[in-house]
């Protein structure tokens, strides 16, 4: 860009030197002066409050580099108004420089929005009735009725003024950190307490299991015992000495009722409702491996009943 001379404001003494014709740069400048000059065209800030003020003043559109959040904020407020170009400070580029400085230079619409700006800023007071007339011809006089003195919320939707969208988010938010370890803790209990019945469940099961092997029944009131009929009894322990090898079988404990009740059991030990009905008084759930303990055990005792009695 030979066609243009720079005015640099800079504070950093080693870039002075190997520098181009057209460029001047110095660490203090008088900027009030420099941009009230009439050959000056273009004026590349960042868009501090007084350099726009200095800046409308002197009728020199802006190339907008902000480096502060407030100094983007003013920059795009310039844009809008039609008086500034704007670039990102992370995104400066030769290209993007040239375009832009060409853009400003060449188009006059610039120059008239900042004469109108300049009008309206260089605007005079008085007392309040003249103020407020003032301001009345100055809304009536303007272009587009004062928008300039609109508030940019009066374009926004209801979601974005009232920040729907942002509530929204930190309500869900919340809900996530709130909800989701209540949850998995009622799942992790939930769990635990499921294992924890099965558990006494399978270990209550064993335990009834057993003692109707052994002749016993638990309830929810106590515990009962119930001893074995001495027929039964006297029933296992003959069993248990023939199987040991011995030939005389353990006599009864009352001989006479014995035989008489193992006689009685043998005649009507051949009826399959009797024998289902003895099975299912030895332990109505202890399954087919117990129903044929019991039936060897009582077949060996009638055995041996009936050697006795030869």
């Amino acid at each position: 860009m030979q066609d243009y001379n720079f005015i640099i404001k800079w504070e950093d003494q080693k870039f002075y030197t190997a520098l181009p014709k057209n460029v001047m740069i110095s660490d203090w400048l008088p900027q009030e002066a420099i941009l009230a000059h009439s050959n000056v065209k273009l004026f590349i800030s960042a868009c501090g409050l007084m350099s726009i003020i200095e800046s409308i003043n002197g009728l020199t559109p802006i190339l907008a580099i902000p480096i502060y959040p407030e100094q983007e904020v003013s920059a795009r407020r310039l844009q809008q108004q039609g008086i500034a170009l704007m670039i990102s400070f992370d995104a400066i580029t030769y290209d993007a420089l040239s375009s832009n400085i060409q853009k400003l230079v060449t188009h006059p619409n610039y120059v008239r929005q900042v004469a109108e700006m300049r009008r309206l800023l260089n605007s005079t007071y008085g007392s309040p009735i003249a103020r407020s007339v003032h301001y009345i011809e100055l809304i009536l006089n303007s272009a587009g009725g004062g928008d300039f003195l609109k508030s940019h919320a009066n374009e926004l939707n209801f979601m974005r003024a009232e920040l729907v969208d942002v509530i929204a988010i930190i309500v869900m938010g919340l809900f996530v950190i709130i909800a989701v370890p209540f949850i998995v803790t009622c799942c992790i209990l939930r769990r635990s307490y499921i294992n924890q019945t099965a558990l006494q469940a399978q270990t209550t099961g064993v335990h009834r299991a057993t003692l109707k092997v052994f002749g016993r029944t638990n309830s929810n009131s106590g515990v009962a015992a119930a001893n074995d009929s001495p027929v039964l009894d006297w029933h296992r322990r003959s069993s248990a000495i023939q199987a040991a090898g011995v030939s005389k079988p353990p006599s009864s404990p009352s001989a006479s009722s014995t035989a008489s009740s193992i006689s009685t059991a043998s005649s009507v030990g051949s009826s399959p409702q009797m024998r289902r009905s003895d099975t299912h008084l030895v332990d109505g759930s202890c399954g087919d491996g117990a129903m044929k303990r019991e039936k060897f055990a009582r077949q060996a005792a009638m055995k041996s009943v009936s050697q006795k009695n030869d």
